[in-house]
């Protein structure tokens, strides 16, 4: 079965196919999530109010506070937030990533097999991002007070989220500079 997710990404790797992609990532960075932000901030008990999962990292204790900080208001608003945008953003981005990948190592003549499921990281950190929008929807529903046990497990997969984030900028840059390189060689000789 990853034999076959890697064949389909190297398939669909193209230049094309990740103009699009990155295209349609744009107003979700630039546009979709800061306006979604703003309106949180407006319905919340105070206007510093702030989405979970956006955070590198964060304690169930500080979860709970800015939980708090939400109000009924402010949690419905997240839960549509959760449930819309943030359902539609990981599939978006892992794509564009993992066919990046897939992309720059063909491109690169990587072929040593260490590398070859790279490009299935993207896949899991949008994995991650699902479960910690799913623990945060737990936690929102919440009648009383959520419990420190589902903070704590969305804050350790948001945790790994951007852990995984962190490997795929790395294997990207890595990946262009090597790149680089061996176009200044090319052009030495």
């Amino acid at each position: 079965m990853i034999h076959q997710w890697l064949t389909l990404l190297n398939k669909y790797a193209s230049g094309k196919i990740l103009i699009l992609l990155f295209m349609a990532l744009i107003p979700f960075n630039l546009l979709i999530f800061p306006a979604m932000q703003m309106e949180l901030s407006r319905r919340a008990l105070t206007s510093d109010a702030h989405m979970l999962d956006v955070q590198i990292g964060y304690t169930a204790e500080q979860a709970l506070d800015e939980i708090s900080q939400l109000g009924v208001q402010g949690k419905q608003w997240y839960r549509l937030i959760t449930w819309t945008a943030d359902l539609v953003y990981p599939a978006l981005y892992s794509t564009f990533f993992a066919l990046l990948l897939a992309f720059l190592l063909r491109v690169v003549s990587v072929t040593d097999s260490r590398f070859s499921l790279v490009p299935l990281v993207p896949f899991l950190m949008a994995l991650m991002d699902y479960g910690e929008n799913i623990a945060i929807t737990v936690a929102l529903s919440a009648f009383s007070q959520p419990s420190e046990g589902i903070l704590a497990l969305a804050s350790v997969l948001s945790a790994l989220k951007w852990a995984c984030g962190i490997v795929i900028l790395l294997f990207v840059v890595l990946l262009l500079f090597y790149l680089l390189f061996r176009m200044l060689k090319k052009m030495e000789r």
